[in-house]
């Protein structure tokens, strides 16, 4: 496939995600993680060297650019329930997008926020990641949830810091793969704040991946810019290509505390983080990145970790 062919298959920030149904579109409020040790985060918490949590301002400026989207606006980070203004924010969201089922919240550990997330917020993605007093505090703060990620049930992270480019040399292959995406068809484009100022990705982890690579890639945040197609972001193809989830390789239980890597990435991991090298494509795929509920993973074998 070419790059052509690939990028009319993909899906721009304002696409439906399923049939007659739109996704979630994520805002990153922060990259400061009160767990941040996760098997393979889909936003590389542990590979990002600075810092942050968006200030109300540029919040504000990142919401009322997705007034008119149709489907659920998510905020997620790190974990958003940490930012120091998350009451503030909380509110913001509420007075742009007053349908409660729309504001949806994506967090390991309410951080004492039990009763200003069950007022701010409808749509959830709760996983404690086996911390049973985070668990807890989901279960009473918000009742009817489900929480995912306890310790009789861990959750299972793909392979997201393994190099496209290191397992499949042919480009037209990679296209094939790219077009398929999970995330690109199914999850998230987002908002981020990368060097202070709001940028915008077609792909949630595409913009993880400029923050660890620094390639200032993201598009600028204007009114109604989720609108723009795919070949507005064509730029940001040279992400997926370095990535590893268009490969849906097989994953590591989140409490192993290990990112699957490949011979370009093992080269740029935080010093001191437990690898495990890749070194070719001849292992279990999957056929989801993530696994919360344990029904079709297993482990990556790969070499050991380090």
């Amino acid at each position: 496939m070419e790059r052509r062919e690939c990028l009319q298959k993909m899906k721009g920030p304002g696409d439906m995600r399923g049939r007659d149904i739109y996704g979630v579109f994520q805002i990153l409020i922060t990259n400061v993680c009160d767990l941040g040790t996760c098997s393979n985060c889909t936003q590389m918490i542990a590979w990002q060297k600075d810092k942050w949590f968006m200030p109300l301002d540029l919040f504000e400026r990142a919401i009322k650019s997705l007034v008119g989207y149709p489907g659920i606006i998510g905020i997620m980070g790190g974990n958003p329930c940490v930012h120091p203004e998350f009451r503030e924010l909380s509110e913001i969201f509420e007075s742009y997008f007053p349908w409660k089922a729309r504001r949806g919240l994506w967090t390991n550990n309410l951080n004492g926020h039990g009763a200003i997330c069950d007022k701010h917020y409808g749509y959830f993605n709760l996983n404690c990641h086996g911390n049973e007093r985070w668990a807890q505090e989901m279960e009473d703060s918000l009742p009817g949830q489900t929480v995912w990620g306890k310790k009789d049930c861990a959750s299972v992270h793909g392979a997201v810091m393994v190099d496209m480019t290191d397992i499949i040399q042919d480009e037209n292959e990679r296209y094939q793969s790219i077009s398929n995406c999970d995330v690109n068809q199914r999850w998230s484009p987002a908002i981020t704040l990368y060097d202070g100022q709001l940028k915008g990705y077609f792909c949630e982890v595409g913009a993880a991946w400029d923050q660890v690579l620094r390639l200032d890639l993201g598009v600028s945040v204007t009114q109604g810019w989720w609108m723009w197609k795919m070949e507005f972001f064509s730029r940001q193809l040279r992400f997926c290509h370095h990535c590893g989830v268009p490969l849906r390789l097989e994953g590591d239980f989140d409490h192993a505390n290990v990112d699957t890597v490949s011979k370009s990435t093992h080269k740029i991991a935080p010093l001191g983080r437990k690898v495990r090298l890749l070194r070719n494509i001849d292992v279990v795929r999957s056929s989801e990145l993530t696994d919360y509920q344990g029904l079709r993973h297993t482990p990556a074998k790969t070499e050991g970790a380090t």
